[in-house]
């Protein structure tokens, strides 16, 4: 069920999302939770339906906690600056003479 790799999320998403400072450590990595949310947004399945032992295995996360993730993410505008870093690290790609766009 291999979405993206870890390598590739790793480079592109992860130096992005925002992390707690206090706390404990999360036993589980933010590219688990990220396989498991970017399976959910391309199956469309229910948040209650996501297969969370396929990708934690006996690590402990269930759904309420993979959707904790996606919610904070959302609301800190980490999936935005996630966006927005990427597409500015591939402008020299689009062709956009006409416009001045500025990130």
């Amino acid at each position: 069920m291999e979405l993206i790799s870890k390598d590739n999320i790793n480079k592109w998403i992860v130096p992005f999302l925002s992390v707690g400072n206090r706390g404990k450590k999360p036993k589980v990595e933010q590219v688990a939770i990220l396989r498991a949310i970017l399976y959910k947004l391309k199956t469309g399945c229910q948040w209650r339906q996501l297969p969370t032992g396929v990708f934690f295995g006996k690590q402990l996360l269930c759904w309420q906690g993979v959707y904790y993730h996606f919610r904070k993410w959302v609301k800190d505008g980490s999936f935005r600056k996630v966006w927005v870093e990427h597409l500015k690290s591939q402008r020299k790609l689009f062709d956009l003479p006409e416009c001045a766009v500025t990130w």
